[in-house]
């Protein structure tokens, strides 16, 4: 267990109780990373590959205080500002800098809470050197990233052939000896003319999937894309359920567990939602005998961009934890594929990790 927290790299202009890095045994998670400095300054405001120069530095920083490298780095989630044209000259950046052995998980955003971010970045860590192998389908392509413990899984399809991707996934796993039971986390992003589709289509891998939690892509050029953490190991299972207002994703293992939530009711705010789902997310880890202090990574995607919104979202979720906290990612979205619903929030957890 280690944890690398805010001091003497940068900040946000509120404080918080997550910390830059949280590890467990072979595995670390990132908060988001962007190239603010530690008086909560914006630099290079406005430039996307600028900033991602600047943020895979403070990526090596971190892992090297964790006593890691960026040899073990297995993914980076991309929330950045800009067309498909601009995320992949992005892409292309890190790529310099991470090597082949990566996934680039692009996520098109509207803008970000500081003026001039352009770019914020989720690291996630794993174990033994990985082997990637692309898989090409008719309408688009598998990415299967294999290490010794977890397996990482990129998918891109046109919308109208989701299903017959996802076959193509099932198959994949199938001749793994892996199957939807072994899928922790999922997240599926569509650009907004097949988001309507795409919530129609979209079962996720494991039919528990909430295909009303599918983030809005904005108008942009790009696929339907999903990402997917599997455990070689480990068999989750799965419930959906509404617990006080909250459609709530569980999935569990021995270890392992990740619990997403949205609020059902759109006349609610974007803090009355995030109050709601907290509550429900806390119900259901009591309810699993687990705590919050057993959440490494927590993620929030909500709708609204400027900083008091932040501010205000984060109070709420704030209140949960206790420093040293997990890792923590609040991202500005187009939309959410549930009409009027404002924030979709996750977790990560692992059972007993601090020891």
């Amino acid at each position: 267990m280690r944890f690398v927290d805010f001091e003497g790299l940068w900040k946000m202009a509120i404080d918080t109780p997550y910390s830059l890095l949280v590890s467990s045994g072979s595995s670390a998670w990132t908060c988001g990373q962007l190239a603010m400095d530690e008086n909560a300054e914006v630099v290079a405001p406005g430039d996307l590959d600028r900033q991602a120069e600047i943020v895979a530095d403070y990526i090596a920083e971190i892992l090297r205080r964790a006593d890691l490298t960026i040899e073990k780095a297995r993914r980076l989630v991309l929330y950045y500002v800009g067309t498909e044209q601009a995320g992949a000259s992005m892409r292309s950046v890190l790529k310099a800098r991470f090597g082949d052995t990566v996934l680039f998980d692009p996520v098109p955003v509207p803008s970000f809470y500081y003026e001039g971010v352009m770019l914020e970045i989720d690291v996630f860590c794993g174990g033994a050197a990985p082997r990637l192998e692309r898989v090409e389908t008719p309408a688009g392509a598998i990415q299967i990233l294999t290490g010794d413990e977890d397996i990482w899984v990129s998918l891109e399809t046109a919308a109208d052939a989701t299903m017959d991707t996802i076959a193509a996934l099932r198959e994949l796993l199938a001749a793994r000896g892996l199957s939807e039971r072994n899928i922790l986390t999922e997240h599926w992003v569509a650009p907004t003319l097949a988001l309507e589709a795409a919530s129609r289509v979209v079962t996720g891998v494991d039919a528990s999937f909430d295909r009303g939690a599918i983030l809005d892509a904005g108008a942009n050029e790009g696929p339907l894309r999903a990402r997917f953490r599997l455990s070689a190991s480990e068999v989750f299972s799965s419930t959906v359920q509404n617990i006080e207002g909250a459609r709530i994703v569980t999935r569990t293992g021995e270890r392992n567990a990740w619990v997403q939530a949205r609020a059902l009711d759109p006349s609610l705010d974007l803090v009355a939602q995030t109050r709601l789902e907290m509550r429900a997310i806390a119900i259901e880890l009591d309810r699993l005998g687990l705590s919050f202090a057993d959440v490494v990574k927590q993620t929030s995607h909500y709708v609204g961009g400027t900083a008091d919104e932040l501010h205000d979202n984060m109070s709420i979720r704030n209140g949960y934890y206790k420093k040293p906290g997990p890792a923590s990612t609040g991202i500005p979205v187009y939309g959410i594929a549930a009409p009027g619903i404002r924030n979709v929030i996750d977790l990560t957890i692992r059972r007993g990790w601090r020891g």
